[in-house]
């Protein structure tokens, strides 16, 4: 049988199991839309289709949206079959089969592993159970959370200054809730957007009354954690409403904004294009304060960071990738 046989049997009778993720639901409408006509198994460990995250920690928290409203829009009927409410715990890739943690097993043709990431757990569990402690990553932590906020807490703690931490404090705040913001780093978002833009942000959250927390809308596209320069493309620092460009190897790889998210459209089809670092826009709002490109200020992943026994760890654009290799060649 000819590979050109292959690819036709496993478009017309394979069987695809993906993750019921944002990432694997888009990826099985794809799958459908290029003609693949076999089955397709969604797996996830909620019970409830792919859904729409962001919102959970401001729209949803300040009861401008429900949780179930936040399901994604669907582009096409997939046609899976779907298996909600379970986790796949374990993998036997000779066998071709996911195991989930009710003993079921799922045979596929191909393997599409869309997880996402997970909020990360209290270190001691047993001190994590008391009424009043939450992570926040699903639809129903984002419940159990509102439930909580509007019943009269008179004052949240938050541990994390990222994006997540920064929208709920942000949502306290606009409900009239004391916030403490909790952040293990130099600077707020400095492990997403870099020391530079931190810095700005760190000013804000105290220029609001509360250490660490963000009132703008900071949104970003591409991969600023990757940039090695940035480059004020739009508005200043100074005036705290801005887009910082970050570039890599002379190419343009993201973009983050300061209550200017409207333009980054713009700078998502620049990342695409591939476009030189730094740009050159004649055109733009560009008032002279950072011309020329600066260090972007993020940690050294290769080096120790926010303490002598703690490493901070992820990828490196000038690390080695990671090869995976049959068992059987």
């Amino acid at each position: 049988m000819s590979a050109d046989t292959d690819v036709e049997v496993l478009r017309r009778q394979g069987r695809i199991v993906v993750g019921a993720s944002p990432a694997g639901l888009r990826a099985a409408e794809t799958l459908r839309e290029q003609g693949f006509t076999g089955s397709l198994t969604m797996i996830g460990d909620e019970p409830y289709e792919p859904y729409d995250r962001p919102p959970l920690s401001k729209q949803v928290l300040l009861g401008r949206a429900r949780p179930e409203d936040t399901a994604l829009p669907r582009r096409r009927d997939i046609h899976a079959e779907w298996r909600l409410g379970v986790a796949a715990e374990s993998l036997d890739p000779d066998a071709k089969q996911v195991r989930l943690t009710n003993g079921d097993t799922v045979p596929y043709d191909r393997l599409l592993i869309t997880t996402g990431t997970r909020a990360r757990p209290w270190i001691h569990p047993e001190e994590a159970t008391p009424d009043g402690v939450f992570v926040l990553r699903t639809r129903d932590d984002s419940a159990r959370l509102y439930r909580k906020l509007t019943g009269g807490a008179p004052r949240v703690l938050v541990i994390g200054a990222g994006f997540t931490g920064s929208e709920v404090a942000s949502a306290c705040r606009e409900q009239g809730l004391e916030v403490t913001v909790a952040e293990r780093g130099p600077a707020p978002l400095m492990g997403a957007l870099g020391g530079v833009i931190g810095a700005v942000a760190d000013r804000l959250q105290r220029k609001h009354g509360v250490d660490l927390r963000c009132g703008v809308s900071v949104k970003s596209v591409g991969v600023p954690s990757l940039g090695d320069q940035l480059v004020v493309a739009q508005g200043t620092l100074a005036e705290e409403r801005f887009v910082a460009v970050y570039g890599y190897r002379g190419r343009v790889i993201a973009a983050a904004s300061f209550d200017g998210a409207k333009w980054l459209g713009f700078y998502e089809q620049q990342i695409a294009s591939g476009v030189p670092f730094p740009p050159e826009y004649g055109s733009v709002d560009r008032r002279g304060e950072m011309l020329q490109p600066i260090d972007s200020a993020f940690p050294d992943p290769h080096l120790l960071t926010h303490g002598p026994t703690i490493t901070l760890t992820g990828h490196s654009p000038n690390g080695r990738r990671v090869t995976f290799v049959p068992s059987h060649a």
